[in-house]
């Protein structure tokens, strides 16, 4: 697992990485093949409807649906269906921002607070490292993704201008030095949607359909926060029990230049060969090329003063494909929708498909691209360099995450997510998660990739703080660390589970004891306060680390965040209730192993209510994050 709170990246984030899957199946021989196996699919993943659209520079092969878009209506999916495609907006995004630069209104090296002193952001470093156009293209300036009590707007009123930006203020606090790592943020894109409004003096949504839409004749996608229920608009669904449940139409706080895209097949299909014609329109660039080539390359972080190249760029983010092929684009995911965009100018072709519902379609977009990259030629693989073994030596050891999405669950991410770099021969093993192993042979000082793929993914650096540093091409960023520290933090937590599941089990027993009179009830308090926390603890982390039972709960006071809040302060109140119980009836406990246990359980409970209130998860009020 990742992310514990994967979940949240439901706005920005989406279908899994295809690198990180097993190796290809064979891929479909032609486009009968892939229809057929998309169906089987389909089938098995309870998917409703999907949107598919696959281009070269020349033509489009094909452009239509699958299934259903509504399966209320049985409204069939067509090349016309509009599907909601979340974070691939901030690939428009970005070529408004470079529509800007290139008409000499702002350069990417722009300070923010000189462009919109009125955004309320903070940055601690403002004065040696400040926040720049870049940074909010390439998520480097530091800001947090904006959390599920922020992502929809239920006040009924539209934000516009500097209004729309005013909701995310706690987002926009740069947590390291801008420039220095990668950390996808929705909270960026929504001030580069404002900044967009400021300078060309219009709606960000109106100048991308003036200079951009209406151009490429993409006359069915549009950016609209607010969707009518009707035939070209397909239903989102979230799979409940086993059922497809409709998702309410919702609009989304701020002002959409995050992830407000609708488009379909049709009109994406028109993207893609934008894309890989170079920008041309009617035989004309958009923009010179050059933009382009910056577009699909990052700039701004340490892993590109290493030598790294690929990563996240202008909206635009580096896949590598089956076969290690590279393509670019954006993949994007709200509530009841997943899709991806993806072109390769180099091979000449690209894709675009959503689904509205079932599983997240990660296995559609797998069989897409086999199918896109079946008759390409693997990369050449450059010659295996001999390791520096003298200059590597002070980078091996244990290592922690440290650029979170979301900060107040960095702490599990540290706990959880470590990585461990060792020397085996003339390659390195990174060792990640639940023992996921990475072999890197290297490629310069600083480079390293595996040894099937032609490009590195892994970078070796110091930070301006002296720290040694891991950096993938995915963005991840690791720092040394203390492996014995982590261990004890790991230990001093399971010791924490035991006396939960103590609780929940001696708890049991001690009940029975009553019922068969083996135990008095009056005994029976000191013995079930901790059954009682554990219960209360259980049902509050339930729903915090469950959203997709409720998305749309978070942002209110209502049933689940007043679970969230009560049941953790609940939680601590009982392990201090318990303190003084046993305390109080010690000296009435005539068995040392009923006071050996109640001493573990106390001082478990005591531990963990003392550690979620350090982290900020004792009477956690989601409704104000």
């Amino acid at each position: 697992m990742k992310h514990l709170f994967v979940l949240f990246l439901l706005l920005g984030a989406s279908f899994c990485s295809l690198a990180q899957r097993a190796q290809p199946a064979e891929a479909p021989k032609d486009l009968p093949e892939l229809k057929a196996r998309i169906q089987e699919v389909m089938e098995q993943e309870q998917i409703p409807g999907l949107m598919l659209a696959i281009a070269t520079k020349d033509s489009v092969l094909f452009a239509g649906g699958f299934g259903e878009a509504n399966l209320q209506t049985r409204v069939k999916v067509t090349a016309q269906t509009q599907f909601r495609l979340g974070s691939i907006t901030k690939n428009f995004t970005a070529l408004g921002i470079l529509h800007l630069v290139h008409a000499g209104k702002l350069r990417l090296s722009d300070k923010l607070h000189d462009l919109a002193p009125e955004v309320p952001f903070q940055n601690a470093w403002e004065g040696t490292n400040p926040v720049r156009v870049v940074h909010l293209l390439e998520h480097t300036a530091g800001f947090e993704d904006v959390y599920l009590n922020k992502a929809f707007n239920f006040s009924g009123q539209d934000l516009h201008g500097l209004a729309a930006v005013q909701p995310f203020q706690k987002q926009l606090v740069s947590r390291w030095r801008p420039g220095e790592r990668m950390a996808y943020s929705n909270a960026d894109y929504i001030v580069l949607g404002y900044l967009i409004e400021k300078l060309a003096k219009q709606s960000w949504d109106t100048y991308l359909s003036q200079q951009l839409l209406q151009p490429l004749g993409m006359a069915r996608t549009n950016f609209a926060l607010h969707l009518k229920a009707s035939a070209p608009q397909a239903q989102g669904y979230v799979m409940k029990q086993g059922r497809a449940v409709p998702v309410p139409l919702f609009v989304m706080l701020g002002n959409g230049a995050d992830g407000a895209l609708n488009s379909t097949a049709e009109d994406m299909a028109r993207f893609i060969r934008f894309y890989l014609n170079d920008w041309q329109i009617n035989g004309a660039p958009w923009l010179p090329s050059s933009y382009l080539q910056d577009m699909e390359t990052v700039h701004s972080t340490l892993a590109s003063r290493l030598g790294m190249r690929t990563g996240y760029g202008f909206g635009n983010h580096t896949s590598p494909l089956p076969h290690n092929l590279i393509f670019h684009g954006h993949r994007g995911a709200v509530v009841g929708f997943n899709a991806a965009f993806q072109y390769s100018r180099k091979l000449g072709v690209g894709y675009a498909l959503a689904v509205n519902g079932g599983f997240n379609g990660a296995r559609i977009e797998q069989l897409v691209a086999e199918y896109v990259t079946r008759n390409a030629p693997a990369p050449t693989l450059p010659a295996v360099v001999p390791l520096a073994s003298e200059a590597v030596a002070p980078y091996l050891g244990f290592y922690q995450p440290s650029n979170p999405i979301q900060q107040r669950f960095a702490f599990l991410e540290r706990l959880l997510g470590g990585a461990q770099l060792a020397q085996a021969g003339n390659a390195l093993v990174l060792t990640r998660g639940r023992g996921r192993l990475d072999t890197l042979v290297q490629m310069s000082s600083s480079l390293f990739r595996n040894p099937q793929q032609a490009s590195p993914v892994v970078t070796l650096g110091t930070d301006a703080e002296g720290v040694k540093t891991i950096i993938l091409e995915d963005g991840a960023y690791y720092q040394q660390a203390s492996l014995a520290s982590l261990r004890l933090q790991q230990g001093l937590l399971l010791l924490g589970a035991s006396a939960l599941l103590g609780a929940v089990l001696a708890g049991i027993w001690w009940l029975g004891q009553a019922a068969c009179r083996q135990l008095r009830w009056q005994e029976l308090p000191v013995r079930l306060v901790p059954l009682l926390a554990t219960l209360t603890l259980v049902v509050a982390l339930s729903r915090l680390l469950r959203p997709e039972e409720d998305f749309f709960a978070f942002a209110t006071v209502n049933a689940t965040t007043l679970a969230i809040y009560l049941g953790t302060l609940l939680f601590a109140g009982l392990a201090g209730v318990e303190v003084l119980l046993l305390w109080r009836q010690w000296s009435t406990l005539s068995s040392r192993w009923t006071k050996s246990v109640l001493v573990f359980m106390t001082l478990g409970l005591g531990y963990l209510a003392s550690w979620l209130l350090m982290h900020g998860l004792i009477g956690v009020r989601v409704w104000t994050w």
